[in-house]
């Protein structure tokens, strides 16, 4: 499984500025309550994304072998 980028969406409602929000391949990703974004003068912006966990999240997690993916990379 290759990783995709994110993207950062700057939402609106009503035609206002409401927040900012991430993005994958343009759909926005679902869950998401909060996001931080840290800026350092000098270096590269930084955001921290919260997001709220569902029970089917945590009963059905997703498994990604890191040392399988890594093999097929290459």
């Amino acid at each position: 499984m290759k990783s995709k980028p994110i993207q950062l969406a700057h939402l609106y409602k009503g035609g206002r500025f409401f927040g900012y929000g991430l993005t994958v391949e343009g759909a926005l990703l679902e869950q998401h309550a909060e996001t931080t974004i840290t800026t350092v003068p000098g270096e590269i912006a930084c955001i921290a994304a919260t997001f709220h966990l569902t029970n089917e999240m945590v009963e059905n997690p997703v498994r990604v072998d890191l040392d399988i993916q890594t093999k097929l990379d290459k």
